[in-house]
């Protein structure tokens, strides 16, 4: 399928590696090889998210070694995300600001349909729990954090 990947979140960038799909050494193509658009070489991992998306994934060493190289490839428009880990295990996703910023104001418009919906019911939300959402647009918090976060103001288990 062709077109732009649509993340559920951004904890699916920045998180822990939720929301990804099966684990396969690139050294499964022998040296390397090519997946789509995209050139694995023979020492990087990659993850698929269940959408498709591939993400190359480096070791914290080759992360160390290769971050001017990533940066200048962020600073050329290219908008692939980078994961980083140990273990053949992506920890941490780097992406360009610019993506960080759309993700987090993707979750800021789909808090204020929220509160527009509440409203349009007669509905209010209460402080507390516009304190935080607002951490979880700001991609602070995980959804199942802010959902905790919210049932725990109410009381609820």
């Amino acid at each position: 399928m062709e077109g732009p990947v649509r993340l559920r979140g951004v904890r699916d960038v920045v998180g822990a590696g939720r929301g990804l799909g099966g684990v396969s050494d690139a050294g499964d193509m022998g040296a390397g090889g090519v997946v789509g658009r995209f050139r694995i070489p023979s020492n990087v991992y990659t993850i698929g998210y269940t959408t498709g998306m591939l993400i190359e994934t480096l070791s914290v060493r080759e992360a160390r070694e290769q971050l001017p190289s990533v940066l200048e490839r962020f600073r050329n428009g290219d908008r692939t995300p980078v994961g980083v880990g140990s273990h053949r295990k992506t920890e941490a996703v780097m992406v360009p600001v610019e993506v960080f910023e759309e993700l987090t104001a993707e979750r800021a418009r789909s808090l204020a349909q929220a509160v527009g919906s509440l409203r349009a019911e007669g509905l209010v939300a209460e402080a507390g729990v516009e304190a935080i959402v607002e951490r979880w647009a700001r991609g602070e918090i995980g959804t199942s954090q802010m959902r905790e976060l919210v049932r725990q103001l109410y009381g609820v288990s």
